[in-house]
């Protein structure tokens, strides 16, 4: 025969019985019997034992005056039992060992990812973000890296380092601080500067000699050499390897603008619907990188490198992080739009731009859509940053192509011929045709001038553009440009 299956002794089987009779007590009160009987569900879940009211104060649906009232019956109870009223105290613990020193079999490599992030967090005080250790690590490091997962997974494997927060910050465990300790202390440990260059996907910085910005979020432009406009300075950056003194300089009309974007941008669900499609359609060159900062960004990409190196690349001023309204919605409640906004501030890059997609549509969203305009205004008034708000994946397509064609005109060559058919289109009448038609005929300021000064009297100047044919049906240009044009490259003196 089977033997009877012995019942199982509850570790509160006193406790629940008096909750049973509580909840008799209370009556015809179906909010009070409720009250307990979500406690007695809780307590039955329990498998300690309770030594006073305090420990049921973890358990759920026990409040401070449930968590009394079993106090008071306990020590009731202890008293009938004669016992004393408290329990006695628990017998101290040995205090934990001490943590044994790391063994010596594993030692990072000098100037590698681990063991950077050991020196880096053994110097601060605080946990650090990822987005701190990819600003320290990679310029210290012996390969360039875009983000430091890969080490810090296996330092916290090795219980190195550990991870906390959202979003995770890291600090080093005890025995991670030993072993950074041992390293800091050799001669192999290197310095780690306070304001590093930015990391980039390129292995290049960014252009540190640019003039100050134009407009909203237009750099100033890099500008050319003999042949091209005056007032305008070369794209240079510091060397690849953070040196100083060796810098990379980058001549105009030996370098094009590229768009890259983030590989998220080409991947991942809904991304058909993103702006990558309509910038491709339109014929814009993309790139996808796995970018460290931003969702696009515009890079300056040497043209006609020596044999056997890969070209140089300098990062733009401009970084752009697009957010449509599910994403900044997700961001807001994981706590990623914060440290986004923190890596952008922290970038190195001078004029980071959020753009918001989509927030007044009537789609159905997590959060309301005044959450979504105030977190929006937040970030424009009180972070700082420049917002640009697009209704749909192809106005945010054709922002980004007006963005990219006013950093090319702004960094790519401007020959002096260029400059001087916006000069010459800035005058009230004067088209394109007939711009084209006076850089055909003149070429240059200088030799208009030249011209205008060897005409005999003021008549023959005012007259010597007069038969410059123009557009298909070669019309003259006419006395009334012609004259203007004589007194504004023809008079010495002001214009009356």
């Amino acid at each position: 025969m089977a033997q009877p299956r012995r019942a199982r002794r509850r570790p509160n089987a006193h406790v629940e019985a008096w909750l049973r009779e509580w909840r008799e007590e209370a009556g015809g009160g179906a909010r009070a019997r409720a009250v307990y009987d979500r406690a007695l569900r809780s307590l039955c879940r329990y498998p300690l034992p309770l030594r006073s009211g305090r420990d049921a104060a973890v358990l759920r649906h026990f409040g401070p005056w449930l968590c009394q009232r079993i106090e008071t019956r306990l020590r009731q109870h202890r008293v009938e039992q004669g016992l004393p009223p408290s329990p006695p105290a628990p017998t101290p613990q040995a205090p934990p060992p001490a943590v044994a020193p790391p063994t010596e079999r594993y030692r990072p490599r000098p100037r590698s990812a681990p063991y950077i992030l050991l020196v880096a967090l053994l110097r601060s005080n605080d946990p650090l973000p990822e987005a701190e250790l990819l600003r320290v690590a990679p310029p210290l490091c012996a390969h360039p890296i875009t983000a430091p997962g890969g080490a810090l997974s296996t330092l916290i494997r090795r219980d190195l380092v550990r991870r906390h927060g959202r979003p995770p910050r890291y600090s080093l465990t005890e025995r991670g601080r030993l072993l950074a300790q041992r390293l800091a202390e050799s001669a192999e440990a290197p310095p780690l500067p306070e304001h590093p260059a930015p990391s980039n996907p390129a292995h290049t910085a960014m252009p540190s000699d640019s003039p100050a910005p134009s407009g909203d979020h237009a750099p100033a432009s890099p500008a050319p050499s003999e042949d091209s406009a005056p007032s305008e300075d070369r794209a240079r950056s510091p060397s690849p390897g953070g040196d100083p003194e060796g810098r990379v300089e980058l001549r105009p009309g030996r370098f094009e603008v590229v768009l890259c974007a983030d590989v998220t941008e080409g991947s991942g669900p809904g991304r058909s619907r993103g702006a990558l499609p309509p910038l491709q359609a339109v014929g814009q060159r993309v790139e996808l990188r796995r970018l460290p900062v931003g969702d696009f960004l515009w890079v300056a990409r040497e043209t006609d490198p020596p044999p056997g190196r890969p070209p140089h690349e300098l990062v733009l001023d401009v970084v752009v992080e697009r957010k449509t309204a599910a994403d900044l919605c997700q961001s807001l409640s994981d706590g990623r739009y914060r440290e986004q906004k923190w890596r952008l501030r922290r970038c190195g890059l001078s004029l980071p731009v959020f753009l918001l997609e989509g927030l007044g549509g009537a789609q159905q969203l997590p959060l309301p859509t005044a959450t979504l305009r105030q977190a929006a205004a937040s970030t424009q008034v009180q972070d700082g940053f420049f917002v640009k708000h697009t209704r749909d994946p192809r106005e945010t397509a054709a922002y980004l192509g007006l963005l990219g064609g006013h950093l090319q005109s702004i960094y790519g060559p401007q020959s002096v011929g260029a400059v001087f058919a916006r000069q010459l289109l800035q005058l009230r009448g004067l088209g394109g045709a007939q711009a084209r038609a006076l850089l055909q005929r003149c070429g240059t300021p200088a030799r208009l001038m030249e011209a205008l000064q060897n005409c005999p009297d003021e008549r023959s100047r005012h007259e010597l553009l007069r038969d410059t044919k123009w557009g298909v049906l070669q019309r003259n240009l006419g006395p009334v440009l012609s004259r203007a044009l004589a007194q504004l490259y023809g008079t010495k003196g002001p214009l009356h």
